[in-house]
């Protein structure tokens, strides 16, 4: 059901209908699965789900369909109707199969990668059209050139990057962007193992420009390492390498980016051998490991950002089949706070990320047939909540006029950082959602207004909130 602002300018109450969900409304600190998979016609072992067009959620398995081999399967939910279906079964020789890597939305047409398959046999781009449902395979990657295993896809500025896990002149990865609009495929570094470390995994992040990612193995101490890749300037660089005994190795989780602080976690090393959560703040060059996880603890997939709060996933859990935690990146605290039960829940899951107000992902097995889920968590402080009041109301927008522009960590963020547009949107959505929907909403500054409107025209034109989602497995478990 849509909630319309009362008072609010049109465009204002479109960008609304846009943003805001229909998904099943759960109690507080409660999961709720959405889907269970049936491993067979209906797909299984899912690794991704993003927010697509109206009220429909997309993603990805990475078995079961129709396939010959069954190779995975493109899925969709209706949050309204509850309504599931498969849109698309990959064939392995020509669309490749092991979706990894999550899915970007991006001018009507779903994008992401498949690890295997394609006519080298080296993992895949392609995409989907939400409009015409056409199926395209963009790029069967080629070892030699591309590299091979695609971990992971991001948009930025209308282009998609992205890491390949293998391949490329010293056969330890590659860094790779797509051009939609010019449909041009260009490797723009390929990794060397000793001094800038092998296998990137972790999805990548940017800031201002610059792209910032981990690899998983190599580095002057061979527990892997941060890079970044300036986009402009073409410039490769090494910002920190693992110790693994202090800093933890083989990152593959993560990553998110509050601010100039790059948060993420290592699956090995550390006090327990069980992996890490840690922070490096780009603008200090400072590296901090703010938590070791205990035996069998190991932090996995991509995570979510609240204010100060870090929302991700581990292996363990009262089950031992995963659970969901949060840490606070200010403080170091950390919390447990939702372990899956396997036969209902599902098991090992694969991330968590925000699917419109709600966090929420997929398991990659567990469930009713063994075969995986799609879940959302309510028990996150509210997006908005800019006053920790535990509600979205005016005195948060005042807590956001406050701080308009200004650089600062602020409770109910879903992007901290700078203070500006999109945390706008964040409380009118959060506003909307709340009990007091007669209430007028404040229009923003001028200057911000016309931002608004121009992101509305965006979303017009595209019939999409260009606002991406990532989930992915850990590529060991699924190779396992």
């Amino acid at each position: 059901m849509a909630t319309t602002l009362i008072g609010a300018p049109r465009g204002l109450q479109l960008i609304a209908l846009v943003l805001v969900g229909c998904i099943p409304a759960a109690s507080p600190a409660s999961l709720t699965v959405l889907h269970s998979f049936d491993g067979m016609l209906g797909g299984g072992l899912p690794v991704s789900v993003v927010n697509g067009e109206g009220d429909w959620f997309w993603g990805t398995a990475s078995a079961g369909g129709a396939g010959a081999f069954s190779e995975g399967a493109l899925w969709r939910f209706n949050q309204t109707t509850n309504l599931f279906s498969i849109t698309h079964d990959f064939d392995v020789a020509s669309d490749g199969a092991s979706p990894s890597g999550g899915l970007v939305v991006l001018g009507g047409n779903l994008y992401g990668v498949n690890a295997t398959g394609g006519a080298h046999d080296a993992g895949t781009l392609w995409t989907y059209s939400l409009e015409t449902t056409n199926f395209s395979t963009l790029r069967s990657l080629s070892p030699s050139m591309d590299g091979s295993n695609p971990s992971s896809l991001l948009e930025y500025q209308g282009d998609l990057f992205g890491v390949s896990t293998l391949g490329g002149a010293n056969d330890a990865g590659v860094i790779w962007r797509y051009a939609p609009a010019a449909s041009t495929f260009t490797v723009l570094h390929e990794f060397t193992t000793a001094v800038e470390g092998a296998a990137p995994v972790a999805l990548p992040v940017v800031r201002n420009g610059v792209l910032y990612g981990a690899t998983s193995q190599g580095g002057s101490s061979g527990g892997g390492a941060i890079w970044s890749y300036d986009l402009n300037s073409q410039a490769f660089a090494v910002v920190h390498n693992f110790a693994a005994m202090t800093d933890g190795e083989n990152p593959t989780a993560g990553l998110a980016l509050a601010g100039s602080r790059l948060v993420g976690g290592a699956s090995n090393g550390g006090a327990n051998n069980a992996g890490t959560i840690w922070k490096y703040d780009l603008a200090t060059d400072d590296f901090e490991v703010l938590h070791h996880a205990a035996s069998g603890e190991t932090p996995r997939g991509t995570w979510a950002l609240l204010g100060p709060e870090i929302y991700g996933v581990s292996d363990g859990g009262a089950d031992e089949s995963g659970f969901i935690w949060s840490l606070n990146f200010l403080t170091g605290s950390y919390s447990p706070l939702h372990s899956f039960v396997s036969s209902t829940e599902g098991a090992f899951p694969t991330g968590i990320s925000w699917l419109g107000n709600r966090l929420g992902g997929t398991a990659l097995t567990g469930g009713t047939s063994d075969a995986g889920t799609f879940w959302i968590y309510e028990g996150a402080p509210l997006p908005g909540d800019f006053d920790a009041s535990g509600s979205v109301d005016a005195a948060d927008y005042t807590t956001y006029r406050d701080q308009l522009g200004a650089t600062v960590t602020i409770p109910g963020d879903k992007s901290p950082g700078s203070i500006g547009l999109d945390d706008y949107v964040t409380w009118v959505t959060g506003f909307s959602l709340g009990p007091a929907s007669g209430m007028v909403v404040p229009e923003p500054t001028s200057d911000l207004l016309m931002s608004l409107f121009i992101s509305l025209s965006s979303v017009v034109v595209t019939g999409v909130w260009h606002r991406r989602r990532f989930s992915r497995a850990d590529s060991k478990r699924l190779a396992a």
